[in-house]
């Protein structure tokens, strides 16, 4: 990955090299893609983006545009699904599209890279941060592939340093949302937790979507019975202890669940800046 210098002058670089093709040509404009989910759960990133870009082309137009050319964006709704993604993609390449800002979910980038590559056009997403979107496309030589914030890799280190930090002596419960991001970020945090001497008490999957997670949260049998076991040493040692302490009984439909660092795909619009 380039640093953050080289990338700052590289990218205008390269955006001009792609729609240079265009120069000269039939287009009145050039225009540029702007892919993400329009739609869907994630739609509050996706206007994120079109907002950002159709600014960002104001004011690239007021000032002469570029190369010669106004820039002209042109927006389409992935809904953060691979095959609308493609689907996407393919749209873009019968528009005579050059340059794409997108996607924003790994999940769609992957798979809309390989129809970009094909068609030789630039693509640089600005929130998608699977390692395999880049590292990937670097094995297979390709030069059109891009990203614009940080890896998995590097966020799953900064999260497990934080919960090691803070929650070394409690029991940590990582979650993912099986999503391309979700999966990657959560195995490099656990990556993170074991390097520090940290095993996580669970490491599970959920589905995306549902009403109820009590199956997730709920403490299992077995530990119920341990702390029933430990509850009632207590109160046996030291008879001035609450009551409370000695209950045992089949386990509630719901008990306090660990300390859990729930990953998901999507982030609170506060933390937008990476999928």
């Amino acid at each position: 990955m380039l640093p953050t210098g080289r990338m700052t002058v590289l990218m205008p670089a390269l955006v001009a090299a792609a729609l240079a093709a265009m120069t000269g040509s039939a287009f009145a404009d050039a225009t540029i893609a702007v892919n993400g989910p329009i739609t869907g759960p994630y739609a509050v990133f996706g206007d994120q983006m079109k907002r950002g870009a159709e600014f960002a082309a104001a004011e690239i137009n007021a000032k002469g545009g570029l190369l010669g050319q106004q820039i002209k964006t042109l927006v389409g709704d992935d809904a953060c699904d691979p095959k609308q993604a493609v689907s996407v993609a393919n749209k873009d390449v019968t528009e005579g599209v050059k340059v794409v800002i997108g996607h924003y979910c790994s999940g769609s980038s992957i798979p809309a890279s390989a129809v970009y590559q094909e068609a030789n056009m630039l693509q640089i997403t600005p929130a998608s941060t699977n390692p395999k979107f880049t590292d990937e496309a670097a094995a297979k030589g390709w030069w059109n592939v891009f990203r614009t914030c940080g890896r998995d890799d590097t966020q799953g280190v900064t999260d497990a340093r934080f919960l090691v930090s803070h929650y070394k002596d409690k029991r940590i419960a990582v979650l993912h949302d099986k999503s391309p991001y979700g999966k990657g970020l959560a195995d490099e945090t656990v990556k993170g937790l074991e390097k520090a001497g940290v095993k996580p008490a669970m490491y599970e999957a959920y589905n995306p979507g549902e009403k109820d997670y009590t199956a997730i949260i709920t403490l299992p049998p077995r530990m119920w019975s341990r702390r029933c076991a430990r509850r009632a040493s207590i109160r046996k040692a030291t008879p001035s202890t609450p009551s409370r302490l000695s209950r045992c009984g089949p386990p509630p439909s719901r008990l306090p669940a660990p300390t859990m660092r729930r990953r998901s795909r999507n982030r609170s619009a506060a933390k937008a800046s990476t999928r």
